[in-house]
Formats: structure tokens, C-alpha cells, sequence
């Protein structure tokens, strides 16, 4: 994918093959790498509220005080203590950002 641009300007097949191949290059990988080998949220957990209305910064966090399994066992809802307001809420944990510490390095 080598094009000179000089003084004129390509063509449009040119630049149709162009951003064709950068839409694909761009669209062969995941945006996002989800792994079911993850740890599952626990009770006493830290976790951020995912909220797409509101701006990242002021997304709320709050603690888990009780998890609820799906059909299949595995973690699908939770109940959230907030830490601003103290409320409870009962959010999915497709919503959630889990806040664990960074593992200890040991010298």
C-alpha cells in the first residue's frame, strides 16, 4: 500500500482502495478483549457503574454487598452500596468496571 501523492490528487479509485484497506486493517481486530477466565465479581468488591450519559470522570462507584447467579452459575447481577449517596442499587455486571489493586511485586 504504497501511493505517491503528488502534485495531483489521486483518483477515486484510488482513494476508494485506499480507505477500503485501512476500514479492514481497522476492523480485523476487537476493540475490546473479553476473556471468561476472569476473576467473577465477589461481594465486598470496589466496582464503577458504567453510565453512558454521563462523562467517564463522574461515572459513580460503589461496593458489592450481594451477588446473584444466573442459570448458569455464573455472577449476572449484583446489589451496589454507593459510596456518594449510600443507595442501593441493582445493576448487571455487564455494566460494571471491577477497581482491583495491582498485583504486589515482589523483589
Amino acid at each position: 500500500m504504497s501511493t505517491e501523492f503528488t502534485k495531483h490528487s489521486p483518483s477515486d479509485e484510488v482513494l476508494s482502495t485506499l480507505f477500503a484497506e485501512a476500514a479492514n486493517m481497522v476492523n480485523s481486530r476487537p476493540l475490546l478483549e473479553l476473556s471468561d477466565s476472569g476473576e467473577p465479581v465477589k461481594v465486598n468488591d470496589r466496582v464503577v457503574v458504567i453510565d453512558p450519559n454521563r462523562p467517564r470522570n463522574y461515572w459513580p462507584i460503589g461496593r458489592v454487598i450481594e451477588t446473584r447467579p444466573g442459570y448458569d452459575g455464573k455472577v449476572r447481577i449484583v446489589k451496589i452500596k454507593m459510596e456518594d449517596d449510600g443507595k442501593e442499587y441493582v445493576r448487571s455486571v455487564a455494566h460494571l468496571a471491577v477497581l482491583r489493586p495491582p498485583p504486589l511485586i515482589e523483589d
